[in-house]
């Protein structure tokens, strides 16, 4: 347990936090190969599968706000069973390919692609406290679960990014070198950040 005691000219107040009844497991494999390296040709990829869940959130403002999760008698939050499940960062199967290459007219030229299971989300209801039976000096909006935590799933994350680039040399002492980067070369459209009550926060910006 952490005690927190506060005191100044408004009075004394106690935070209890780290409570037992919060847990958060994370299992991970990853199946990597790579190439051996020569200056033509380098190739590495991997496969990875990972589990995080929990009954409490792996975000900043999740361990921040420890004071919204201080309620686990109460039936419609912390206690009930839906609060456990894959928690909002879980991509159970991640994909990624990395290779580089020197091309024709002394190009080099390098592929980034990655393809990732989409993000757990779970409809949800938000509610004022006060009509929730809490304290009238409670003024937090909550959020009753309506179904398992991670119950769906977002779409996947898949996206390709490429790069070209070449050295000119212009004088025994002067080079100039020419890049291009193409992000996002499929221009797919895969949510970013979480998805919450079927939306999402943010999405992968096509071309």
């Amino acid at each position: 347990q952490t005690l927190y005691i506060k005191t100044d000219s408004v009075g004394e107040s106690t935070q209890t936090i780290n409570d037992d009844y919060y847990f958060r497991t994370h299992h991970l494999a990853i199946l990597e190969f790579t190439k051996r390296p020569n200056a033509n040709f380098n190739f590495r990829t991997s496969l990875t599968y990972q589990r995080t869940t929990g009954n409490i959130g792996n975000t900043v403002s999740a361990n921040w706000a420890f004071s919204v999760f201080d309620e686990a008698d109460k039936p419609n939050f912390n206690g009930h069973p839906y609060t456990v499940g894959p928690l909002q960062f879980d991509r159970t199967w991640q994909f990624k390919v990395i290779a580089n290459a020197r091309l024709p007219w002394d190009i080099l030229g390098s592929v980034y692609f990655q393809q990732m299971t989409g993000r757990p989300w779970a409809t949800t209801l938000r509610a004022s406290s006060r009509n929730l039976g809490f304290s009238l000096n409670d003024f937090r909006v909550r959020n009753i679960r309506l179904e398992p935590r991670g119950a769906n799933r977002g779409p996947a994350l898949s996206k390709l990014d490429l790069r070209f680039q070449k050295t000119f040399n212009v004088s025994d002492k002067t080079r100039v070198e020419a890049i291009v980067d193409l992000f996002n070369a499929l221009n797919s459209q895969s949510p970013g950040s979480g998805i919450s009550g079927g939306y999402s926060g943010d999405s992968l910006a096509q071309r």
